[in-house]
């Protein structure tokens, strides 16, 4: 009963829609700094990234863990939206952004492991 009241106008699917979109482009907002190696960090320096997200989780600077984990759901929501990709532009633009964004953490995953900032220690 509750559930049914909360949804009468899609308002549930709009706030999931909404709040999907605003983690994916936080996360190419992060995604896009990293290629700049005064916020990233090199090897032999620390960026600015390492002085904002200095607490770590297991060793992994917050944003790292934050792109991690916010990734399998993004591709959970994208797979979810995929089969009304051809009735709702909406979810159309939401299945190219998910994917987008899969595709972007992929080379985040290479380049972050090829330049060695990606620190264990």
């Amino acid at each position: 009963m509750f559930e049914a009241s909360i949804d009468q106008n899609g308002l549930l699917s709009k706030i999931v829609a909404w709040t999907f979109r605003t983690v994916v482009v936080i996360n190419f907002l992060r995604f896009g700094l990293s290629f700049f190696p005064g916020f990233e960090g090199t090897p032999g320096r620390i960026g600015l990234s390492d002085l904002i997200f200095a607490s770590r989780l297991g060793g992994f600077r917050v944003d790292f863990v934050w792109l991690v984990a916010t990734t399998p759901v993004i591709l959970l929501v994208t797979i979810f939206r995929a089969p009304s990709f051809r009735d709702d532009r909406r979810a159309k633009f939401d299945a190219i952004l998910g994917a987008s964004w899969v595709l972007a953490f992929i080379f985040y995953l290479v380049g972050t492991l090829f330049t060695g900032t990606l620190y264990f220690g």
